[in-house]
């Protein structure tokens, strides 16, 4: 999932599988919300298109 919104949508996240030693899947995505307003707003616009 993370790869298709990186491709297809625009918006990038990070499994939370890759922080952990044993990479166990558990279907959880991170998102960064370091960001511009602007940027967040733009990143909630593409992802709402999702639906």
């Amino acid at each position: 999932m993370a790869i298709r919104l990186t491709k297809e949508v625009g918006v990038t996240t990070i499994p939370v599988s890759a922080f952990y030693k044993n990479k166990q899947e558990n279907k959880v995505l991170r998102f960064c919300f370091a960001k511009k307003e602007s940027t967040l707003e733009m990143a909630v616009e593409r992802l709402l298109k999702l639906h």
